[in-house]
């Protein structure tokens, strides 16, 4: 970890939650309120969340987790598929009685998002995605171009090569350290089981049937999760808001977390809640 980055931890509550099928997953909560649900994304964990469970928190409860075989989550052997990553939120969800939540995913944490308003909209009663896609048709996924590229040298050397495409040439040296050294921490079997379960997802026939307040949040400087796949969310899902965000790549929360919190704000205090 960067020296002069490290995350604000202060008033969180870690908790640890048994699954049915044995794994655990770990989880932080803070503040009072509604709930509020944030998914992670690929290989990261709920920390990459830092700056808006502080700033959620004046006035929601929120719940950071960290899906399976990432952060402090166990790591089972199984289950790495976006479709179990949905199952354990639903599970969770269900346990804890967290619904309605407003739910909140950046990246893969958005794939599921999307995922789990198509298949459970009673648990959600709002969505917000930040940085994500509902299929890959251009082939321009960081983690799709690692994972290839995993096949023919090792995982690490093809994320080392890769990693810097999530950013811009603005970015933050200190945080780009930070954000790969978080991520090389998560073990490379179940992430690249994770890629093979999304490189073909496709979402967008279903995203019509999303009937929520629903906030896209896009980076122009992602080349990732482009800002035109964020539009193509938006346009599909009736009455949704897209708010594009100048000067960063792929972690826009960690960028510029006062334009995303402003956004997220402003969205939650106007959006109304769905009985």
């Amino acid at each position: 970890m960067a020296k002069n980055y490290k995350p604000e931890e202060s008033g969180l509550t870690k908790g640890i939650h048994q699954m049915k099928d044995g794994f655990e997953m770990a989880y932080s909560i803070c503040g009072s309120g509604d709930w509020v649900i944030l998914l992670h994304g690929w290989a990261c964990n709920s920390s990459f969340w830092h700056h808006q469970i502080s700033v959620l928190a004046e006035t929601h409860q929120v719940i950071a987790i960290d899906f399976r075989g990432h952060g402090q989550s166990s790591i089972p052997q199984t289950g790495y598929t976006i479709a179990r990553l949905t199952a354990d939120v639903r599970e969770l969800i269900v346990q804890l009685e967290l619904s309605p939540s407003i739910v909140i995913g950046h990246s893969m944490g958005g794939m599921v998002a999307q995922q789990y308003a198509i298949l459970h909209p009673e648990d959600v009663n709002r969505l917000i995605l930040i940085a994500t896609v509902a299929n890959d048709t251009g082939k321009a996924l960081v983690s799709v171009t690692i994972a290839d590229e995993a096949k023919k040298t090792d995982y690490r050397h093809a994320f080392k090569t890769h990693f810097s495409h999530w950013f811009t040439s603005n970015s933050s040296p200190k945080l780009m350290s930070w954000v790969r050294d978080q991520m090389l921490q998560t073990p490379e079997e179940g992430v690249l089981s994770l890629v093979a379960s999304y490189r073909d997802l496709d979402l967008r026939s279903r995203l019509p049937g999303i009937n929520l307040p629903t906030l896209v949040i896009g980076a122009r400087g992602d080349t990732s999760t482009p800002s035109t796949a964020s539009e193509v969310i938006a346009r599909s899902i009736p009455g949704a808001r897209c708010i594009l965000i100048d000067g960063a790549g792929h972690f826009v929360q960690l960028e510029r977390p006062d334009e995303v919190n402003n956004a997220i704000r402003e969205f939650v205090s106007q959006a109304p809640v769905k009985s």
